[in-house]
């Protein structure tokens, strides 16, 4: 008991940080007759206390926006809030564990979540913002969220403005007794301003559409046509990743393709070994798509051979590609030994010639200490020099090597991590100077883990910045890295 009351004083904390003298917090609640009524209180003890009175017999719920009065919840009477909540309903239909939930949130956005309540039939997930009166915005936000999710389980029907959810600590009593219990809460998470939320929509409606509605790739398609004895284990473990990480939270729809697949299998297996095998590759953190390599050479033959069903990809001719100095390439990676995010945002800068400190600021995800920090860095360096506001270039070099021209674009947006976008540039320059390494020669030359590498290496591929060409080497094969 004493864990989930620490819980739900944090989240009250969370909720209403600091209160004016005229702001109320708003608590509804249902009485066994079904009689609803609204308290208004200023201390967040006597919520405690009531709580811990009432909660085995009343539905206890809190106002996500504070008010001005202790007369109405109205939207009138809204004074201001400090969280975007978004509410997930399951309808006691698949749904997913905690952690499940928050992946897919974090994998489609890439925004961090402060908290997570069990409200007995679905979550209810919060989002920390810098305490704000511009309910209109706020509500606006959420609806989109809320849209954006919705695949999530995410109800696009909540979001009133008067919104109220479940208490923790309390008891879900509509239909059996459910305990609203704090799954996770963290008092130090990331207090975004409203604006950074709309730029995360902004970014997702540019980017995230694409990249988050994959469609069933040929090769995936092949496969599930049914596939010869030999061949069925690492198939099976390709289609269950593949499912995952479409859609992470529908774990039943995709093992029943995974039967489909199965039955079309010579021979099949029975379905007591496939939905064994399912269970342990969906729960494994070792993730395996069409478009992983190893050093496994029977299952890289297997995943080439349904790749080769694909439709080709012309990476030199479809890939649209820009020219930096080489120099500038040279400099950062050998000899500064700059970070894949410090690097991205120098490409940036020099493609945009003469921008100014201010709509750097503006234009980048970057945090403004951040961008200080690696601004003075690239001054030191003599990347760049400032002049009046403005930040010009000073390397320049008649010789130029191609890059992939919105490489730094996803970088700068949280689309590539730094790692892979530092995997990425090393490998530009080693294919410059006509050098193609396997993964292992890769990891060997960065100093870097190979799985590590392997990993990034999976990312770039999936995402078609580069690609991979199968060559003889000597008794075997080896996969050539191409940028």
């Amino acid at each position: 008991m004493s864990n989930q009351l620490e819980k739900l004083e944090a989240y009250l904390n969370m909720l209403y940080p600091i209160l004016k003298f005229d702001e109320y917090m708003a608590i509804q609640y249902i009485n066994p007759d079904g009689k609803a009524g609204t308290k208004f209180y200023q201390n967040k003890q006597e919520i405690i206390n009531y709580v811990l009175h009432c909660r085995d017999y009343t539905n206890i719920y809190c106002s996500l926006a504070t008010t001005n009065t202790t007369e109405s919840r109205k939207e009138e009477n809204l004074h201001s809030t400090s969280v975007i909540a978004l509410d997930f309903d399951y309808h006691g239909n698949g749904k997913p564990t905690p952690q499940e939930l928050t992946y897919a949130i974090r994998n489609k956005l890439k925004i961090n979540i402060a908290c997570v309540v069990d409200s007995g039939n679905g979550y209810h997930v919060y989002i920390k913002i810098n305490k704000t009166d511009k309910i209109k915005s706020w509500n606006n936000v959420t609806k989109q969220l809320q849209k954006i999710l919705h695949n999530e389980g995410a109800d696009p029907n909540a979001t009133n403005k008067t919104q109220i959810l479940r208490l923790p600590f309390t008891y879900n009593l509509k239909d059996k007794k459910k305990p609203v219990n704090c799954i996770y809460i963290n008092e130090n998470a990331v207090e975004y301003k409203l604006a950074k939320i709309k730029k995360i929509i902004d970014n997702y409606e540019q980017y995230g559409k694409s990249h988050n509605k994959q469609k069933s790739k040929p090769c995936i398609a092949k496969i599930e046509q049914g596939v010869p004895q030999g061949e069925r284990n690492t198939c099976l473990w390709i289609l269950a990743n593949y499912y995952k990480n479409i859609n992470p939270n529908d774990k039943e729809s995709a093992l029943n393709k995974c039967l489909c697949f199965n039955n079309k299998c010579q021979p099949p297996k029975k379905d007591k070994i496939i939905i064994s095998d399912f269970n342990r590759i969906w729960n494994s953190t070792d993730g395996l798509s069409v478009c992983h390599f190893s050093d496994n050479e029977a299952k890289d033959m297997i995943l080439r051979k349904y790749c080769s069903n694909c439709q080709k990809f012309d990476y030199k001719t479809t890939i649209n590609k820009i020219s930096i100095p080489k120099k500038l390439l040279e400099k950062a990676l050998s000899i500064d030994k700059l970070n894949g995010n410090q690097i991205s945002l120098l490409f940036y800068i020099y493609l945009n010639k003469d921008i100014t400190k201010s709509d750097l600021y503006k234009n980048s995800f970057i945090n403004e200490q951040t961008l200080r920090k690696y601004l003075k860095i690239f001054v030191d360096k003599r990347y760049i020099k400032i002049i009046d506001n403005r930040i010009v270039s000073i390397i320049n070099d008649k010789n130029n090597i191609d890059i992939y021209e919105d490489i730094h674009t996803l970088t700068l947006n949280k689309k590539l991590s730094s790692s892979e976008a530092l995997t990425y540039y090393n490998l530009v320059l080693l294919n410059y100077k006509e050098i193609f390494p396997s993964v292992i020669e890769l990891s060997e030359y960065m100093q870097s883990d190979k799985s590590n590498i392997s990993r990034y290496i999976n990312a770039l591929t999936e995402m078609q910045i580069i690609t991979s060409q199968t060559i003889p080497n000597g008794a075997g094969i080896k996969h050539k890295l191409i940028a």
